[in-house]
């Protein structure tokens, strides 16, 4: 079966008329009517195909349901992530605006601005070294498959 929310719509849908088939054939056998050894057989085939059919769904039921918990789990890691970006751009805009009120508060003071810029080195050499500590190193892209074997000569 192809994997897919209309294959699986189509399988669902074919897995029902079985049921709605071997129900009718039971419903038959029950109210009296005269079946075959034949069709006793074919129905304990079709209610064997049908049971197989029902665990196939429940392994794709637990299948999506694995994806959809890894699903929420990236999302709730990228909103941390985009939350954690958000606070990090608003802190270095805060900075931005408070070294212009500074430089500006300070122009005509040479003794204040060589202040602000040893403290704008300062700054910098921290913020350089916490950045470089939390900032994870890349991994390592798996490697290419290896290609496939050649075919073995013909004998």
């Amino acid at each position: 079966m192809a994997n897919g929310p209309d294959s699986m719509w189509d399988f669902l849908t074919l897995l029902f008329r079985r049921y709605d088939d071997l129900s009718g054939k039971l419903v038959g056998l029950i109210s009296g009517q005269a079946l075959t050894g034949q069709q006793l057989d074919g129905i304990r085939a079709q209610l064997a195909q049908l049971s197989a059919s029902l665990f196939e769904v429940r392994a794709l039921a637990l299948a999506m349901t694995t994806q959809e918990k890894e699903v929420l789990m990236d999302l709730t890691q990228l909103t941390a992530q985009v939350e954690a970006n958000a606070s990090a751009e608003q802190s270095a805009i805060a900075l931005i605006q408070g070294l212009a009120a500074q430089i500006a508060a300070a122009q005509n003071d040479p003794a204040a601005i060589a202040a602000l810029a040893t403290k704008l080195k300062a700054s910098a050499e921290s913020l350089g070294a916490a950045i470089v500590a939390n900032t994870p190193s890349p991994s390592t892209p798996p490697a290419p498959p290896a290609p496939p074997a050649p075919p073995a000569p013909p004998q």
